[in-house]
């Protein structure tokens, strides 16, 4: 089974983009770090909807992979 993660980016095909990937659940309180992960991917939604500029920047220039495996 391969893991699916959403992805944030304005720029979803672009190679040349750096990435970070935030992983909940490997070590310590798995239960409290999936919760954490879903509550960043929703603040980010949220901001990027409501024309934050420092998340619009952060979305601009990283490619975010939020996996919660």
């Amino acid at each position: 089974m391969t893991p699916v993660s959403p992805m944030l980016s304005s720029h979803p095909v672009d190679q040349g983009e750096l990435e970070f990937r935030y992983t909940a659940g490997l070590h310590g309180n798995e239960a409290l770090g999936r919760e954490l992960l879903l509550m960043l991917m929703q603040f980010l939604c949220k901001e990027y909807n409501d024309n934050n500029p420092r998340v619009h920047r952060l979305v601009a220039g990283i490619r975010i992979h939020l996996c919660s495996v």
